[in-house]
């Protein structure tokens, strides 16, 4: 087959919730098939094993090794130009941009896409430093919100001027739409909240737990999986709560779309993000989603006005829980309607990469 653009995404994680892997390479693998897509995994030299990778896209596991890096750059530039084909490198981290350009010799800096998925101003000093520096080696930078746009350093937006720009998060609503919910048995029709989240600080689950302690006939189910899981366990357990919440791991996509589609509302504590593709994943699913006081929520706010904000208060988060527990069926489906209309309108993938199209242009 001959294409038309070879685009190699550059990662350092490819798991059931990679973004990188499922909101680009693989919808554009569907969706614009005269794109060769291929794959860098860097500083990791094996795929997580939940992953199932389609046989049409070739995936390097290159690691640390520069000496390997360069050679599989230098062999894929030299194939796309025997054929006349331009080439864009779409890299999704910093020390992946560093480690690619200084492996390369920056020789294809201006064939770069570096997409800086959440906001500078809560990067630690470590990688803000990684951040700046490589926004300085690539021909685009792309925010994934107008939050993360406003807090991109003034000196770098004044320096690299039109070659920074804001494209907001976008969600699979065709995949969202094409998957079922599955049956649930009445033994298990407690009142269900959903978080789809890492297991991190930043993430806030005691929030959550310490909500429904207060709240009679809720379970919360927490999809995700890092290294706080044993202390939210415990601090579960202290509240006396642990028989209601249940950790589900990682799992494929399509199984987080059916747990979203049982559910009845969706809960974000979350300190700050890029732009929560969690919460737009449970709006394009039809759910009611309450979720905390922040600028990436409001920022969603703006456009899918039934959005419920919650400031850090246990007790105002229970609150909440239980006026939703107290409406009717009929009016929570009317705000999980609006949420699926609005967030299709505003958030899918679909708008999301017609931008990246403009931005995938003008690569060299």
């Amino acid at each position: 087959m001959g294409y038309k653009r070879y685009l190699i995404t550059v990662t350092d994680n490819l798991s059931a919730t990679s973004m990188p892997f499922n909101e680009f390479v693989l919808y554009r693998r569907t969706h614009y098939p005269e794109e060769k897509q291929i794959v860098f995994l860097l500083f990791k030299t094996k795929a997580d094993d939940s992953v199932k990778i389609p046989d049409d896209i070739d995936v390097y596991y290159l690691g640390k090794d520069r000496e390997l890096l360069a050679e599989t750059t230098t062999m894929l530039v030299h194939e796309a130009n025997e054929q006349g084909i331009p080439i864009v490198f779409h890299i999704h981290e910093a020390k992946s941009v560093l480690l690619f350009n200084v492996a390369t010799k920056f020789r294809y800096f201006n064939k770069i896409v570096y997409t800086l998925h959440s906001t500078y101003k809560n990067y630690p000093l470590h990688n803000k430093v990684f951040s700046a520096l490589a926004s300085l080696v690539v021909k685009d930078v792309v925010c994934v919100s107008k939050t993360s746009y406003k807090y991109y350093p003034w000196y770098l937006k004044a320096l690299r001027k039109k070659h920074v720009r804001a494209i907001q998060n976008g969600v699979d609503i065709e995949q969202i739409n094409n998957t079922p919910p599955t049956p649930v048995s009445e033994k298990d029709k407690l009142f269900t909240l959903i978080y789809v989240a890492r297991l991190i600080p930043l993430k806030r689950h005691n929030i959550l737990i310490d909500a429904i302690s207060h709240c009679d006939g809720v379970k919360l189910v927490l999809v995700g999986i890092g290294p706080l899981e044993n202390e939210i366990r415990e601090y579960a357990r202290s509240k006396g709560v642990i028989d209601r919440i249940e950790f589900k791991g990682l799992m494929p996509r399509q199984r987080v779309f059916e747990l979203l589609k049982n559910a009845d509302v969706y809960v974000s504590a979350s300190s700050y993000e890029g732009l929560p593709v969690g919460v737009l994943e449970a709006m394009g699913c039809g759910l009611p989603c309450i979720v905390s006081d922040i600028e990436q929520h409001i920022e969603i706010k703006e456009d899918i006005g039934s959005l419920i904000l919650c400031d850090e208060s246990p007790m105002g988060w229970s609150d909440k829980i239980s006026l939703m527990q107290q409406m009717s069926e009929k009016d929570i489906s009317s705000i999980g309607d609006n949420n699926r209309k609005k967030t299709e309108e505003h958030f899918s993938l679909e708008k999301m990469h017609r931008q990246y199209n403009e931005v995938y242009k003008f690569q060299t």
